[in-house]
C-alpha cells in the first residue's frame, strides 16, 4: 500500500517471515495485470538493480556523445 514507483525503495513483508519483520528493497519492476474475470493488479518484483563499473558507463557516456555530434555533423 502507499504511493510509491518503480526504482523506489519500498519496504515488504518477506512471505516467508513469520515474525512479522520488515525488509526493504528497491522495487525493479512493476508490472499492471488485468483479465476480463480478474480485478486490476500491480506485480511488482523486489531486488536490487545490476551495479554499473562507472568506467563502463562513463565510457558508453562518451561513445554516444560522440555518435550524436557525428550526426548533426559537428565532427
Amino acid at each position: 500500500e502507499g504511493h510509491w514507483h518503480y526504482g523506489d525503495r519500498i519496504g515488504h513483508e518477506s512471505l516467508l517471515s513469520r515474525d512479522g519483520r520488515i525488509e526493504t528493497g528497491q522495487a525493479t519492476r512493476v508490472t499492471l495485470a488485468w483479465a476480463a474475470d480478474e480485478p486490476h493488479h500491480y506485480a511488482v518484483t523486489i531486488g536490487e538493480f545490476p551495479r554499473r563499473d562507472p568506467v563502463e558507463w562513463a565510457i558508453k557516456l562518451a561513445g554516444s556523445v560522440a555518435k550524436d555530434l557525428q550526426r548533426q555533423g559537428l565532427m
